[in-house]
């Protein structure tokens, strides 16, 4: 009996000693030496935790103040974490979490004579997406891409809690998730709190009826005639300009006269939405090291992309609100933006959609992180993805075909109707397509501008980036149409909206309405009833007085009208604060009447006692300034002229059946407006 005591007490003694041993042989997650954090990983995955490793800090500093000291102190990862990435960009048709490309590490034992082996090499998606280990989705959670530091997610659920956004339990809940390594469900779970609450709450519906449903149907056909889905020869073109582009930009960075680096790829826009056509263009952004400058991407990226077989028509335009390369890759229309990492290594499967990773970053970097990281937001924040999809698709082709899908020249751009329809999908559920369709004319015709549309609850990150608030900025507090991004930092992606356009908008949204409503009325719902609703825009027959902004030149026609475009809404802007001029309508597509040369037109009203000479003696000093302050340093070879032009005097090459055909639109449309200032006077008496 004593026997077995000693032997027992041997046993313990040498267990304790072994565990001594593999304590310091395999440090935790929680150490933070340079010659231990490869391991991290590996620690986590077997479920250990040791606190000896930790060094506590016990001075107190802001969550701010962390992310600075640990970009000076936490070492960067290693080479075999950060190799060449085969394509890191979030696709279309791959929506899937960070953690899903993340090679799992199969269960080993734990030796003490030799050291532990290195990362297995990377694998295809398809081989590790399907052929998980046992037991490899429990440790998903706790092996995180870049190893983020205890005291940055530590102040950031205290920021968030000083903020309301979380309760005393679940700040609890998370610190102790923090004790067990549970870095990735930390951060989800703050992204839900803090940016994922709707502002609105839904309205009770019934179930979608019978006309309800036919209509849906008859709303896709039309869509499908109209403006047909991509074929797959479109998608796999796209495809490949996506891989191709990794490569190119890939070999553009390892040839960086600063030392070799790595850069990853998102994409954004229509394409992670899923509604892109065949002419939508790719939204990418290149996300950078610190070291690579503005003035790289600039100089140095344009040289290598005109250099690429299948490059061309390549324009970097460095001034822009986000500095872009724009170019076509195998006739695909791609927007090129730039984010500048603070660390000097990019690391791979980087959680973006954390608002710990934009600390240090440049404002100009961060506004081109939100391309993707707003997309990602409105897909998580609509109640039906695919009603959201159908009605998105109908609301982009209703404004392309009306002259309402622009930005520069001062209507919505993308991201702007993208929040419109996603806030009214969540105020109608249930509703399907149709019925969603119809309610976003109705609601729009009656909003209160400049009420701000709100897809989340604003939440400020504590990083110092700015943020839309008319509250502290005078100036935002002038915006005639605020349609506000959710995510940090929140801004407004409808601020080039003046009262002019505004004022179009409303009677675009208005005469929707009336349509639809006539086609519930009569219980309409063939495809050939929907295609009113997608007439072409009347602008040619609209006005009395136009201005033409003439382009000529027949090389690089469309390199500077997409500057002269930019220009345009300050035209817009005088023309409205001008005596004698009533209403502004500018029109962004560019109508080419002849080869060779290309015009924009902007149509205007004036008291209907002025004549035709005394409306060009009011835009004559108007045009003069302009040409001085606004076209005297085009950086493009051409030529603008702008003159006065009465609707008598259009060419005929912008009216599409002739301009007899245009004479009778033009009276119908006189008629068709007089009835309705008839029958609005008459409601509102």
């Amino acid at each position: 009996m004593k026997d077995d005591v000693h032997r027992r007490r041997r046993l313990d003694e040498s267990t304790k000693a072994h565990m001594k041993e593999d304590a310091l042989t395999h440090p935790t997650a929680c150490s933070s030496t340079s010659s231990s954090s490869w391991k991290d990983a590996d620690s986590q995955s077997d479920g250990t935790l040791s606190l000896d490793s930790c060094t506590i800090d016990a001075t107190p500093f802001s969550y701010k103040d962390a992310l600075v000291r640990t970009r000076d102190t936490f070492p960067p990862l290693p080479d075999e974490v950060l190799s060449e990435d085969k394509l890191s960009t979030t696709s279309n048709a791959s929506t899937t979490s960070d953690e899903e490309f993340r090679v799992p590490t199969p269960p080993r034992t734990p030796t003490h004579e030799t050291p532990m082996p290195p990362l297995p090499p990377p694998m295809p998606t398809d081989t590790f997406k399907h052929k998980d280990p046992p037991g490899s989705s429990a440790r998903r959670h706790k092996v995180a891409g870049p190893r983020i530091h205890t005291s940055i997610i530590r102040g950031a659920i205290a920021h968030a809690a000083s903020q309301g956004v979380l309760s005393k339990s679940t700040k609890r809940e998370m610190r102790q998730s923090i004790l067990r390594g549970e870095t990735n469900s930390i951060l989800e779970n703050l992204r839900r709190e803090c940016h994922l609450q709707p502002m609105v709450t839904p309205s009770a519906s019934p179930p979608p009826t019978e006309y309800e449903l036919r209509n849906s149907n008859g709303l896709l056909k039309c869509l499908n005639t109209l403006g047909p889905v991509q074929d797959s020869e479109t998608l796999t073109s796209k495809h490949v300009v996506l891989v191709e582009l990794d490569r190119v930009v890939d070999r553009w960075m390892r040839g960086h006269t600063v030392q070799p680096g790595h850069a990853a790829l998102f994409v954004g826009g229509s394409w992670y939405l899923k509604v892109d056509a065949k002419d939508s263009d790719l939204d990418v952004v290149v996300l950078v090291p610190s070291y690579v400058t503005l003035a790289d991407f600039c100089s140095e990226l344009p040289k290598v992309l005109t250099a690429t077989p299948g490059i061309t028509d390549v324009i970097c335009m460095e001034d822009a609100y986000v500095p872009t390369i724009t170019f076509k890759f195998h006739r695909v229309k791609v927007d090129l933006l730039v984010a500048r990492f603070s660390q000097p290594v990019v690391p791979k499967h980087l959680p973006i959609h954390s608002d710990h990773i934009l600390a240090n970053m440049d404002v100009t970097s961060v506004r081109a992180l939100s391309v993707p990281r707003t997309a990602s937001l409105i897909l998580e924040l609509v109640p039906h993805p695919g009603t959201f999809r159908t009605c998105l698709r109908a609301v982009r082709l209703w404004a392309k075909r009306r002259g309402l899908y622009s930005n520069k020249v001062g209507f919505l751009g993308g991201i702007s109707w993208t929040v419109l329809v996603a806030f009214v999908c969540q105020m109608f559920p249930n509703a399907v397509a149709a019925s969603v369709f119809h309610h976003f004319f109705s609601v729009l015709a009656a909003w209160k501008w400049p009420t701000p549309i709100m897809l989340a609850r604003p939440y400020d990150a504590g990083l110092g980036f700015p943020q839309w608030s008319p509250s502290g900025n005078v100036h935002e507090r002038a915006h005639a149409m605020p349609i506000i991004t959710p995510g940090y930092p929140a801004m407004n992606s409808a601020a080039n909206v003046t009262f002019s356009t505004l004022r179009v908008l409303r009677e675009e949204f208005t005469r929707a309405k009336l349509i639809l409503d006539d086609m519930q009325l009569k219980a309409l719902t063939s495809p050939i009833a929907w295609t009113q609703l997608f007439a072409p825009s009347d602008f040619a027959v609209r006005y009395d007085h136009y201005v033409q902004l003439r382009l000529k030149g027949t090389d690089g026609l469309h390199a500077y009208s997409s500057f002269v475009a930019s220009r345009l809404r300050r035209l817009v802007d005088i023309l409205q604060h001008t005596t004698g001029i009533l209403t502004v309508h500018p029109f962004p597509t560019l109508l080419q009447p002849d080869a060779g040369e290309g015009s924009y037109f902007v149509g205007f009203e004036v008291p209907p006692g002025a004549a035709g000479i005394g409306a060009a003696a009011t835009v004559a000093p108007v045009i003069k300034y302009f040409l001085a302050t606004e076209m005297h340093r085009m950086p493009f070879e051409g030529a603008v002229d702008i003159s006065y032009v009465p609707w008598s005097a259009l060419p005929n090459g912008i009216f599409p059946h002739g301009k007899d055909w245009a004479a009778g639109d033009r009276a119908k449309y006189m008629l068709s407006r007089a009835h309705n200032l008839h029958m609005a006077g008459s409601y509102y008496t």
